[in-house]
């Protein structure tokens, strides 16, 4: 079956759906949505790999551990620039 030929019947079985059981089809859609996203809630939590604690009013985030086994971003040195002690004393 090609691909318009699918489109096609899914089309017919959509409109023969919506002409006689509109609204039992939208009550089975909106609690199969209503299902999906509490399952994907549930999946989408993983262990908190920070704690937060607050001192005088200032938040602070501490890591536990790598939030992946493979880091995304990395940090490497490529050059310095300029001396350590610079020549200017505005500087």
């Amino acid at each position: 079956m090609t691909l318009p030929n699918v489109i096609a019947s899914a089309r017919i079985f959509l409109s023969r759906i919506r002409i006689a059981k509109a609204d039992t089809f939208r009550t089975v859609l909106i609690v199969g949505l209503m299902a999906f996203v509490a399952a994907a809630s549930f999946a989408c939590r993983g262990e908190r790999t920070y704690t937060v604690e607050v001192k005088d009013g200032v938040r602070y985030v501490h890591n536990l551990k790598p939030a992946s086994e493979k880091p995304v971003a990395d940090l490497s040195f490529v050059r310095k620039i300029g001396e350590l002690e610079s020549k200017d004393p505005d500087f």
